[in-house]
């Protein structure tokens, strides 16, 4: 059965999650369905299965601040705000 699970972000350069895979489903970034700061924390939504956890390594990249030259928009998955939109968290996985 499908759901959808809520993932806390932490903002910080680099971070390990375990995420139910989806079924049929090839690239993590299919899974997430919006980033968004809820109650002051930066939350992931991801479509779930009832599949095995697999481990996600999501790095978050301030505005501005130096990447690693390997990620692309294809690792990109969402942005987000905080502290009066001061600071602008880009939100890549591996």
């Amino acid at each position: 059965m499908r759901r959808i699970f809520k993932y806390e972000l932490e903002t910080t350069d680099k971070q390990i999650i375990k995420v139910p895979f989806i079924c049929g489903s090839n690239k993590f970034k299919d899974q997430v369905l919006k980033i968004e700061v809820q109650n002051g924390i930066p939350c992931m939504w991801c479509l779930v299965d009832q599949a095995e956890e697999v481990i996600r390594t999501i790095y978050i990249v301030g505005t501005g601040n130096p990447m690693p030259k390997e990620f692309t928009k294809d690792n990109y998955v969402g942005t987000y705000q905080l502290y009066d939109e001061s600071f602008v968290g880009h939100v890549f996985v591996e």
